[in-house]
């Protein structure tokens, strides 16, 4: 039953003169929880009844214009945001198990700006700790850590971006603390925000899609009151469960047998053509043999280019995946097409919001590819791949780029795209590619992709694998020193590293170091490395 409560401020609504607020403080009290809302200083304060720890998320840029209670749970709020004037709605609900979720809208209007809200959580926490999930596994680092200071943290997004949509603070004495969760996954980051002690808090921030706030946003703040990160990861893995971002090998085996194949096997890349592009016919049937003959009986045979056909059969009857490596979304610009998509029109590239095409990789040899539309990468994989299944009657497909590029925007007339609809066409994609019932594997794994992929390359590795000069082109450095610090510091430091990600997905995703930062990559120079490396796979 609603509950008929309003609160104006004066000054604010039309019609309402000094004197006429019902009230500046509202209280909501549910389960473990309990809210409450100061408009006058548009503050929120949340009280854990199971640990007595309260949590203040408030700011002064802020101002309230209305409040209601049109339910037990539930409050209405209007704000502006005194930086650019404009206004906001913003639906609170406080749900059981120490939930409050939060809707916030602007109709629709046309807006470009970027909203920090709901103002960050911060408490006294004896050792604060923030947890995430950046394309490394997981951290988990102290609230005053440096290098990450300040830092945004876009939802799926690409090297710097969160692989799932939660960053959590907890206090390492205690093991409680906050998640904040993205509900609504596109055109949102995470902001590491300091406070005057450079002391870190998750901060929401909202920005535009296609120049406007098209859409109502969710997110939520979930409140754990013991465990850590790990209880931080059950509950976003029964959240997954839930919210259709949860699939396990066994089930994805009951459709593609060839799944099975995959438990215990290394993942090898080799080339199906030489340096001439002359088919290099029994090089993969020497190696796959001798492989076999050392006791290596479970593997992915990778290459970039299509073997001979005795070549796949035999591997096949030895028991190996025979995978090839596909890119749907980087192409070269041609006046003269290809089948296969690798060389296309500049038509295909996504068009930016300054009308420029967008560029993609950008090859050793000085070639310059560019971003095709994930509209249109269905299509091209079809196109290819229907023309090869019976000539190159493969077991695996990897898919490079389209599961690890952030969600992008297509401002090209014919098939303007936002981000939700970019998203919706790349799990197009990965479904065709799984309903080919071949073993799907794709560069690194987001929460999103974790349905359609049976192994993702890199997720191991960490963001700051890349920072290493030309470290994605496979030239081996010659010394110690020339790795990271930052790598070593974040990347392979047991110290930070978490498995967040597999404490979450261990069952239903197989995941690798990237292809220049294998287990043995930096052997000859750094061989502990190595050791450490073979730790944390078995972890």
């Amino acid at each position: 039953m609603g509950i008929a409560v309003g609160i104006l401020l004066a000054g604010l609504v039309s019609g309402v003169s000094q004197g006429e607020i019902m009230s500046d403080t509202v209280t909501i009290q549910r389960d473990v929880l309990t809210l409450t809302f100061e408009a006058s200083a548009h503050r929120y304060t949340f009280t854990d009844t199971r640990t007595g720890r309260t949590w203040v998320a408030g700011s002064d840029r802020f101002e309230t214009t209305s409040v209601e209670q049109p339910y037990s749970d539930q409050l209405e709020i209007a704000f502006r945001d005194r930086d650019n004037d404009e206004g906001f709605r913003c639906s609170v609900r406080v749900l059981d198990d120490g939930v409050v979720d939060f809707l916030v809208d602007a109709d629709g209007r046309s807006i470009n700006v970027l909203l920090p809200y709901p103002p960050k959580p911060m408490a006294d926490l004896t050792e604060g700790r923030l947890v995430f999930n950046n394309r490394s596994g997981g951290v988990i680092i102290p609230q005053d850590d440096p290098k990450h200071r300040d830092a945004a943290l876009v939802v799926y997004g690409n090297v710097n971006g969160l692989d799932m949509p939660w960053v959590g603070v907890l206090d390492g004495a205690e093991g409680d603390g906050v998640m904040v969760m993205l509900d609504t996954p596109t055109c949102v980051l995470v902001r590491l925000a300091p406070d005057a002690h450079d002391h870190a808090w998750p901060q929401v921030e909202l920005f535009h899609n296609m120049e406007a706030f098209r859409y109502a946003r969710r997110m939520s703040y979930r409140f754990i009151d013991d465990g850590g990160y790990v209880a931080m990861a059950r509950h976003f893995r029964a959240y997954a469960q839930e919210n259709g971002l949860f699939r396990t090998l066994r089930d994805k085996q009951r459709e593609t047998p060839l799944v099975d194949q995959l438990a215990g096997a290394i993942v090898v890349w080799g080339a199906g053509l030489d340096d001439r592009g002359a088919q290099t016919t029994g090089l993969q049937r020497r190696f796959a043999k001798e492989a076999r003959a050392a006791g290596i009986d479970r593997a992915v045979i990778s290459a970039n280019n299509p073997y001979p056909i005795e070549d796949i059969m035999m591997m096949r009857e030895l028991g190996f995946l025979v995978s090839e490596y596909e890119n749907f979304s980087d192409f070269i610009v041609s006046d003269e097409p290809r089948e296969d998509g690798y060389l296309a029109p500049i038509e295909e590239a996504y068009t930016g919001v300054d009308g420029e095409r967008l560029k993609g990789w950008l090859g050793a040899d000085g070639r310059q590819f560019y971003h095709r539309a994930a509209s249109l990468m269905p299509r091209v994989a079809r196109r290819k791949l229907e023309a090869q299944l019976d000539d190159h009657p493969k077991t695996a497909r990897f898919i490079d780029v389209n599961p690890t590029i952030g969600l992008l925007e297509d401002y090209t007339p014919s098939r303007e795209a936002d981000q939700r609809d970019d998203l919706m066409y790349r799990i197009r994609l990965q479904r065709y590619i799984r309903d080919l019932r071949q073993v799907a594997g794709g560069e690194h794994g987001k929460a999103w992709a974790v349905p359609w992929l049976d192994y993702a390359e890199g997720m191991m590795s960490g963001p700051f694998w890349w920072q290493m000069d030309e470290i994605g082109q496979l030239i081996p450095i010659e010394s110690r020193d020339a790795l990271d610090p930052d790598y070593l510091a974040y990347g392979i430091n047991p110290a930070v590293r978490i498995p967040l990600w597999d404490l979450v997905y261990h069952e239903c995703l197989a995941t690798t170091w990237y292809w220049g930062d294998g287990n043995g990559a930096f052997y000859a120079v750094a061989p502990e490395l190595s050791d450490r490396k073979d730790l944390f796979n078995l972890l």
